[in-house]
């Protein structure tokens, strides 16, 4: 067997290597906001506070406003996001039992894929984009 540095990874699709940068941000961000970041304590403030600088961050690069730069947990939620977006509520409702690879999504159950309550995405992002 080989060692695992000489392993050829090619599934590109489905996930890459994070880059030596990421993960030092990663590790500074989980040493010092590891809190939940909608919790008003302080350690819940500092894990906020990370969320809107990598927000900010990702407005500067795509000459977004930071309200719109919508940040998902991965793909699947990113397209259905992206899909509800572009084409209304008929399109996330088509979408929302299948995952990216077409696949029914896990958990998408009696709420067609919707978060808890029936709300849709557009009720939990944080701004509302206009730009196309």
């Amino acid at each position: 067997m080989r060692p695992a540095s000489s392993v050829i990874y090619l599934d590109w699709n489905a996930t890459t290597p994070p880059h030596p940068e990421v993960l030092a941000a990663m590790q500074a961000a989980a040493e010092v906001a590891w809190a939940n970041p909608a919790s008003v304590h302080g350690p819940g403030r500092r894990a906020r506070a990370f969320i809107e600088q990598a927000r900010e961050a990702v407005a500067r690069l795509t000459g977004f406003d930071a309200r719109d730069v919508t940040l998902t947990s991965g793909g699947t939620e990113a397209n259905n996001l992206a899909l509800l977006h572009a084409f209304g509520d008929e399109a996330a409702a088509g979408a929302a039992g299948a995952g990216a690879a077409g696949e029914p999504a896990a958990g998408a159950g009696a709420s067609g894929g919707r978060p808890p309550g029936g709300s849709t995405a557009r009720s939990w992002s944080r701004g509302s984009s206009t730009r196309r």
